[in-house]
This record gives structure tokens, sequence and C-alpha cells, in this order.
């Protein structure tokens, strides 16, 4: 899971941030889903986010696999996704 914690002045942060992105079932991130790099600006004025993801069986079954995914995030509140691969 990725999830979004906020901070008031970037030196104290909550333990727990709320969920963002979560795995799903029957999709090819059904297993894991991590942070990539920073969300990156379009032209549009929304956000595009990279994630990692890993399907269910990896790493022992060798038909599992690792991919990348995105979402398009809402540029004037980036906690809402407009679109998800």
């Amino acid at each position: 899971m990725i999830r979004v914690a906020k901070s008031d002045n970037l030196l104290s942060w909550p333990d727990i941030g709320e969920i963002f992105l979560k795995p799903r079932p029957f999709n090819f991130d059904n297993f894991l889903v991590e942070s990539g790099p920073p969300p990156l600006r379009l032209s549009d004025g929304n956000y595009i986010f990279f994630y990692n993801s890993v399907e269910t069986g990896w790493p022992g079954d060798s038909a599992a696999s690792v991919n990348p995914g995105w979402v398009i995030l809402d540029g004037d509140d980036p906690t809402k996704i407009v679109q998800r691969s």
C-alpha cells in the first residue's frame, strides 16, 4: 500500500497516513504496490505518478511479474486519482 502523510512543518510526520493506492484483485498489481519516482506535472495541470507493482505468486512463480503502473492525479488535489492503468 502507498499512503499519503501530511506535515505542517516538514519535521513532524504522522506514523501512518491515509491509504492512497493499494493492490487490486484480478489486476497486474494484485499483490503489492510501492512508490516510484515523484509525480510529474502534465501540460493539463494534472500529475502522472508511476508506481511499482507485483503479481501474486512472485518471486516463486516464474509466470508472475513485477510491473510498472501509473495514476493520473488531480492537479488541484493530488490525493484524488483521476485515472489508473
